[in-house]
């Protein structure tokens, strides 16, 4: 198959689930059309099946997709779809995300590194228990849940002690206390 033809092909794929899982086997001939289909988010059907087709890609998409990083406006949806992958390569790109001036970078990069728990992300995680948003917040509290480190109580236990913290967010922070602990949910 020429790259033309696979180009054709790939690009019409796109759009139907079927017909990427035919294509998917030429892994090094559809990673650099993919990655351009990603990047293409006007259309979110042909962005979505991209994103699957990389995440099934696997480690050897991980390189192409963090080059991706660099730009601002893809930043979120590289970071969830590096969380699908679960290469542990990406948390270093992953903790850095997580400084994004963008709240959805940095909620994306805080789901990203729930998926692939591990220590080296835990300071990272911690420091952002004090992210001005709410729901970036909750996703690190997520995170730190799934790394499984006891440490993270105190920090947990002070943000219970902010007034910003209200409501299933509150029970959120009890909940992954209470999971750290080893003890029954508080609720």
């Amino acid at each position: 198959m020429t790259r033309d033809e696979l180009r054709s092909r790939l690009s019409s794929s796109l759009l139907s689930y079927p017909d990427v899982l035919e294509i998917a086997s030429e892994r090094e001939a559809i990673l650099p059309l993919t990655i351009e289909a990603f990047r293409r988010p006007a259309n979110r059907e042909m962005h979505e099946n991209a994103s699957w087709v990389l995440s099934n890609l696997g480690h050897i998409a991980v390189p192409f997709v963090i080059e991706m990083l660099e730009s601002e406006e893809w930043q979120p949806s590289v970071c969830a779809l590096l969380g699908k992958i679960g290469d542990p390569s990406a948390i270093p790109h992953l903790i850095s995300a997580l400084k994004s001036p963008d709240k959805w970078t940095r909620y994306e990069a805080a789901n990203a590194l729930s998926e692939m728990p591990s220590p080296i992300s835990f300071g990272a995680l911690v420091e952002r228990l004090n992210d001005r948003t709410g729901f970036v917040r909750e996703s690190v509290v997520e995170a730190l849940v799934q790394i499984g480190d006891r440490r993270a109580i105190e920090p947990l236990n002070k943000l219970l002690d902010k007034k910003s913290v209200k409501g299933l967010e509150r029970d959120l922070v009890k909940r992954a206390i209470s999971a750290l602990e080893g003890s029954p949910d508080p609720n």
